[in-house]
């Protein structure tokens, strides 16, 4: 998405189209496709009235101006998403499965109604409870997309591993492999020692979920 314009583009503007520039070549000065500024002209009484301050002034007002929730503007789709959400399904797969059913909404709007916590938002009070997290507010961004610690700790990737290990010559190097499987119930080891074509299988019946 484009930035919006700036005080300074909008002064640029006005003063192009007082000089009798045509509005595409003030887009082509400024970087702008023309159709922004056909807009622009559009929404503040078009070329021969246009001020850039007013402008500038009216756009950041209704910037700050609180719009309404998409879901608050669409009852069928908060309806949807609420049921979705009621069998505890998380916002972005409430979107994927709303999309299947041609019904458009972005995970971050399902987000924000939940924790508007207020049914102006298109969703009942409290629906930051139905979320997978059941959490009273939303952790900050930066937290959230912060990327996670693994969950095997401090490790060396594969990637990092000594040439002489690559090479297959030196004894004393092991690939290993775990597999589990289905419900927990059976597991194998497989282990090679680099060096050799040998491998050794070792087998497990032990209930893993326990």
């Amino acid at each position: 998405m484009a930035a919006r314009l700036s005080l300074d583009e909008r002064v640029f503007i006005e003063s192009s189209l007082g000089a009798g520039r045509g509005v595409a070549d003030v887009a082509q000065r400024l970087g702008r496709d023309p159709s922004t500024v056909h807009r622009e002209l559009a929404r503040c009484a078009g070329r021969a009235g246009y001020d850039a301050r007013s402008a500038h002034a009216w756009a950041c007002a209704r910037a700050r101006r609180v719009r309404a929730s998409k879901l608050a503007d669409d009852a069928v789709l908060a309806a949807a998403v609420n049921e979705r959400l009621g069998l505890r399904w998380s916002p972005h797969a409430t979107a994927a499965d709303l999309r299947e059913s041609g019904m458009s909404v972005c995970p971050e709007t399902i987000y924000r109604a939940c924790y508007a916590n207020d049914a102006r938002s298109g969703l009942p009070a409290g629906s930051w409870a139905k979320l997978p997290r059941r959490a009273r507010r939303r952790r900050p961004r930066s937290v959230a997309q912060a990327q996670k610690p693994s969950p095997l700790g401090e490790y060396r990737p594969i990637a990092d591993r000594p040439a002489d290990v690559e090479d297959r010559i030196e004894p004393g190097h092991w690939d290993r492999d775990l597999i589990v499987g289905k419900a927990n119930l059976t597991a194998a080891i497989v282990i090679s020692p680099r060096n050799t074509a040998s491998t050794i299988l070792v087998l497990s019946s032990t209930d893993l979920a326990g």
